[in-house]
């Protein structure tokens, strides 16, 4: 899917662990070449009734592997889907040592990497570093680059959240660390993308997608 996607404006946001995109596509090429790469695809029309079909299937259901909406307008397609959400935005950090190893932790079972949301007033790279910090208890922090964001979604108090999480990579020593029990956070462990990614460690798309990128 990758391939076909990289030569196109894509915009993905994860529900229920499941990648809904809208791809830029005016044409039925797009159409066909999306349709080869095993999600649900449809040419999206711009309306909330039809987006919300797809949303509520994918809330309720892991049974695809994703949903892909070709839209002749994507700039609508993007703001129409925004709407549908209240957004909170976040900041994290992959965490690299002098060793090369990558640093996780595991939060309520599931193993992750240290984020939180951006408070009022607050620049994204000071939340991203504060964050880290906060929940792994490392204090010579450094952003080396900017990653790209993910956006994943879920529901509290039955309203719909659209969480947008900016991520950097960072180098510290890696000593001291010491995760932070209030946020859920049991266990901090070192070790390289590669391995992470092949043994199959439980963990959300999102993270897989990202770490891809600095495999």
């Amino acid at each position: 899917m990758d391939s076909f996607f990289k030569a196109l404006q894509m915009y993905k946001i994860h529900i229920n662990d499941t990648p809904l995109t809208i791809v830029s596509g005016k044409d039925g090429e797009d159409f066909n070449k999306a349709m080869k790469q095993g999600s649900l695809v449809a040419p999206f029309p711009g309306k909330k009734k039809f987006l919300m079909h797809y949303i509520d299937l994918l809330e309720k259901s892991k049974d695809h592997p994703g949903v892909v909406l070709v839209a002749s307008d994507f700039e609508d397609a993007i703001s129409l889907i925004e709407s549908l959400f209240k957004t909170i935005k976040a900041a994290g950090g992959v965490v690299q040592n002098p060793h090369l190893e990558t640093m996780f932790i595991k939060r309520r079972g599931i193993w992750d990497l240290p984020k939180g949301k951006i408070e009022k007033g607050e620049e994204i790279e000071e939340a991203a570093i504060r964050e880290v910090m906060e929940e792994t208890g490392l204090n010579d922090l450094k952003i080396v680059e900017k990653l790209p964001l993910t956006r994943h979604t879920y529901k509290e108090k039955n309203k719909r959240i659209l969480k947008l999480t900016y991520w950097y990579l960072m180098t510290s020593k890696g000593e001291g660390t010491q995760p932070q029990i209030e946020e859920d956070i049991t266990e901090i462990k070192w070790m390289s993308v590669s391995s992470f990614l092949d043994e199959g460690w439980d963990t959300f798309q999102t993270i897989e997608e990202l770490l891809q990128l600095v495999k």
